[in-house]
């Protein structure tokens, strides 16, 4: 895999496969845009910097890095978004919404590693790219107009995601955040496994 770095961004890309749970960012292949938690109504990645709405918390449900880690499959997880701190399910017919208290398959995605020379992704300057599948229906999940959809056989750039930590582990989750926390994420943001 490639690594990409920008001169505007000090630590290097960390080697892509680990994922712990934390905090994190997600930007959407289609525009290269944060997704942020809309609540009930979707997950859209339409927005040009982080605040308390596009701060995800990752919970491991199964970790696939760590049994083989030559595999493109990282892990499964559980998504908790930053408005109100519900996981994100992809809902039947619907887009990814984060309204709901527990786990269940509708409340997973599989984070695959995808090769980041393969898609065009326009956010790529920070690090290594990744595709989503439904714990639902097993689809990718794609970044389009309306928000996160989980619909689609096959992978082209907006079923790509960067996915960017945030936090140390010891930060509070994102629900108790406020967009003040953020303020320092154009210097320090740290990628994937990247804890200096």
């Amino acid at each position: 895999a490639m690594c990409l770095a920008s001169a505007n961004f000090p630590p290097p890309a960390p080697p892509q496969g680990a994922l712990a749970p934390g905090l994190y960012s997600f930007a959407g292949g289609r525009e290269g845009l944060y997704c942020s938690d809309e609540g009930s109504s979707a997950v859209i990645c339409n927005r040009a910097a982080v605040g308390t709405w596009e701060g995800f918390t990752v919970e491991i449900v199964e970790d696939f890095h760590r049994e083989h880690p030559s595999s493109p499959l990282v892990a499964r997880l559980a998504l908790k978004g930053g408005k109100d701190g519900k996981y994100c399910a992809d809902d039947s017919g619907s887009n990814v919404i984060c309204d709901r208290d527990s786990i269940g398959d509708w409340e997973t995605f599989t984070v695959v590693a995808e090769d980041p020379d393969e898609y065009n992704h326009p956010s790529s300057t920070y690090g290594s790219l990744y595709s989503l599948t439904s714990g639902r229906t097993g689809k990718y999940c794609a970044d389009e107009d309306g928000g996160i959809v989980c619909n689609q056989d096959a992978i082209g750039e907006d079923e790509t995601f960067q996915i960017i930590g945030l936090d140390p582990p010891s930060s509070p989750p994102a629900s108790v955040l406020t967009d003040a926390d953020f303020n320092y994420l154009p210097y320090v943001q740290m990628m994937v496994g990247y804890h200096p």
